[in-house]
C-alpha cells in the first residue's frame, strides 16, 4: 500500500495551513534545505514524478504521469492499468504531490490545467534521486552520500 501525504502529520497540519512548506534554516543551493530535499524524496510517487519528468522534456500531462506511475506500482503496462489502480495515484499527485513539488519551485504545476513543467531546480535532485541505481556497496554508499551532501552545501549558490 502506498503511503501518500497523510503519513507526516506534523507537515500536513502546516502545509495545510500556509502557503509555503516548512524550510530549515540549513539550506542547499536553489533555498532547499536537506530536510526539505529527504521529504520530498522520501515518497516513492514524489521519486517517480521526478523520473517521469525527467524522461519527457517540455509540458507533459498530469494524466500521463499518473498512469505511468499506476502502471509502474502495478507492475503493468498503462494500456493493462484498471481505473482502481489509476485513480488513487491521480487523487495523490493532484492533492498532495505535485502542490508540493510546486511549493518548493521543483515543478510549475497547473492544476486546473492538469500540466506539468520541470524547473531547474529539479536537476539538482537528480544526484540524490538515481543513488539507488549506482553498483556500489552499502559501505560505498552512504560515503557517496555523505560525501556528496558535504559538496553540496559547501558549495556557493549558483544565481
Amino acid at each position: 500500500m502506498q503511503a501518500d501525504c497523510l503519513g507526516d502529520w506534523n507537515y500536513n497540519l502546516h502545509y495545510m495551513t500556509s502557503e509555503k512548506p516548512l524550510k530549515s534554516q540549513d539550506n542547499l543551493e536553489g533555498g532547499l534545505s536537506k530536510d526539505d530535499l529527504f521529504h520530498i524524496l522520501s515518497n516513492s510517487r514524489r521519486r517517480d514524478a521526478l523520473h517521469y519528468l525527467n524522461e519527457h522534456d517540455g509540458q507533459i500531462t498530469m494524466r500521463d504521469m499518473a498512469e505511468w506511475i499506476a502502471a509502474r506500482e502495478h507492475n503493468t503496462s498503462v494500456s493493462q492499468l484498471r481505473s482502481t489502480e489509476r485513480q488513487p495515484v491521480y487523487i495523490a499527485l493532484y492533492q498532495c504531490h505535485l502542490p508540493q513539488l510546486d511549493d518548493y519551485g521543483i515543478i510549475e504545476y497547473n492544476q486546473a490545467r492538469g500540466t506539468i513543467r520541470r524547473t531547474n531546480l529539479a536537476d539538482r535532485l537528480n544526484p540524490y534521486l538515481y543513488l539507488e541505481q549506482s553498483n556500489h556497496t552499502d559501505g560505498e554508499m552512504k560515503e557517496r552520500v555523505v560525501t556528496f551532501t558535504k559538496q553540496l552545501l559547501s558549495s556557493p549558490s549558483v544565481a
